[in-house]
């Protein structure tokens, strides 16, 4: 990356990961590790659906999406307590770029 393009791309993930304007603090817990406070942009599940057509939809995990240092090693199991609730990881999903989106669930997955 060129250094104007990793300046732009630091700024971006500041701004989004800024809890004045669109990210959560939360508490993100390794398995067997010690807690650890990070910021996050948060999706709660949801069901909706199209007003237009009628169509169904759903996201049936969380999403939660910060930076790949805060989740360099994360794996499923992992915790994340956001807003009195906590998460626990089912999928981790780092896009190459800084970010981390980690795909949450309210139940641990064993297996």
């Amino acid at each position: 990356m060129s250094a104007l393009t990793t300046q732009l791309a630091t700024d971006a993930t500041d701004c989004l990961l800024n809890t004045h304007e669109f990210a959560v603090a939360a508490t993100y817990t390794p398995s067997g590790g010690s807690a650890a406070a990070v910021v996050v942009l948060f999706e709660a599940p949801y069901d909706a659906s199209n007003p237009l057509t009628g169509f169904q939809y759903e996201n049936a995990a969380a999403l939660a999406t910060g930076k790949t240092t805060n989740f360099a090693s994360a794996k499923k199991g992992d915790t994340l307590a956001v807003g009195g609730t906590t998460y626990y990881a089912i999928g981790v999903h780092p896009d190459g770029l800084g970010l981390t989106a980690l795909v949450l669930s309210l139940e641990a997955q064993h297996g």
